[in-house]
């Protein structure tokens, strides 16, 4: 379980970083997992206190549980947010692209297919009008590549999470 736990932090954390959730949604995964615990584990209490305290104080809260994530359950987690924000609401493009885009440069993607999706992504919403592609078609593109990407992914959030959408600017999205 605790594995578990400290992958689920360290994606959580890095959706904060990429603006995909935020604070609450934080605070609302650590009162699910201590409602679950007999004896929660104390960082659990920290996070689920944490409702004032800024985006990067609570990134450095779900950096402190204990032991090693293991890189691939946390970028499928982060990927099932991803998926699921493309299917629930007009997600920004451009921000899952980027979002794609660093992960895959920094050799986390392990789906070659979305790999190359996120990549023509970036450049098509670049030069979408000399391309005669529309933002839609874009966004459809990296919905079913992720959609592909997140079936074939063991990593599932063992509590349902709904994030709050917040962009990098922190404006409600």
């Amino acid at each position: 379980m605790m594995a578990r736990l400290r992958d689920e932090a360290e994606a959580l954390a890095e959706a904060l970083e990429f603006g995909l959730c935020d604070v609450r949604d934080a605070v609302a995964w650590a009162d699910a997992w201590i409602l679950r615990e007999d004896v929660p584990h104390e960082r659990l209490c920290d996070v689920s206190l944490a409702s004032g305290r800024t985006p990067r104080a609570v990134m450095d809260l779900l950096h402190e549980f204990p032991g090693e994530p293991d890189r691939g359950a946390v970028d499928g987690l982060v990927l099932t947010i991803l998926a699921d924000r493309m299917r629930r609401e007009p997600a920004p493009t451009a921000e899952v692209a980027w979002i794609l885009n660093r992960m895959a440069h920094e050799g986390r993607l392990p789906d070659g297919h979305l790999c190359e999706v996120a990549w023509c992504a970036r450049h098509e919403l670049a030069d979408a009008d000399d391309l005669g592609i529309t933002v839609e078609e874009v966004a459809a593109n990296l919905r079913s590549a992720l959609d592909a990407a997140t079936a074939s992914t063991p990593a599932r959030w063992s509590i349902d999470l709904r994030p709050h959408r917040r962009g990098p600017s922190g404006a409600t999205s």
